[in-house]
């Protein structure tokens, strides 16, 4: 890398003062642990999202499911025009709560950007969903959401 250690120490404490509030998207789409396996192909599709947090019906996250389980347990079919499509019934028979990663790591409001690139990178994740202290999603932040806050400062900055 190109920075001194001066320079990546200053990186380092802006990235600190920055809180996962400001970078984290509030209007998180969600899917039930109990939902049909269809209504992920279905919300992934519609809100253009690769993550959904599954939570209980009490809005406490109890796991993530990502496109990637999705593309494992089932490849999409393909119609002669070319469009991607699933088979509703087909999926249906596979269960969120047995595909999904149980427990995922989570962050609080209080958490830094810094706190989150550190996670994304050590646990080697593309998301990581905000929660309060009853676990309850509030936001989430994913690895394009940070690339493209980053890019803004530049932007910014550079102005």
């Amino acid at each position: 890398m190109g920075a001194n250690r001066d320079e990546m120490m200053s990186l380092r404490k802006t990235f600190n003062s920055i809180s996962l509030k400001e970078v984290m998207k509030k209007h998180v789409v969600t899917v039930y642990v109990d939902d049909p396996f269809s209504s992920v192909e279905q919300k992934m599709r519609i809100h253009e999202v690769r993550h959904l947090p599954v939570v209980d019906l009490d809005m406490r996250l109890v796991g993530i499911i990502t496109q990637r389980d999705l593309y494992r347990i089932r490849s999409p079919r393909i119609h002669p025009d070319g469009t991607i499509f699933y088979e509703k019934d087909i999926l249906d028979e596979y269960l969120i709560s047995h595909t999904m990663t149980k427990n995922p790591i989570a962050m609080d409001l209080s958490a830094s950007l810094a706190d989150a690139i550190d996670k994304m990178g050590e646990k080697k994740c593309g998301c990581i969903p905000v929660v309060d202290e009853r676990r309850v999603v509030c936001g989430i932040v994913t690895q394009t959401d940070v690339m493209k806050y980053i890019a803004e400062m530049i932007k910014n900055t550079l102005a």
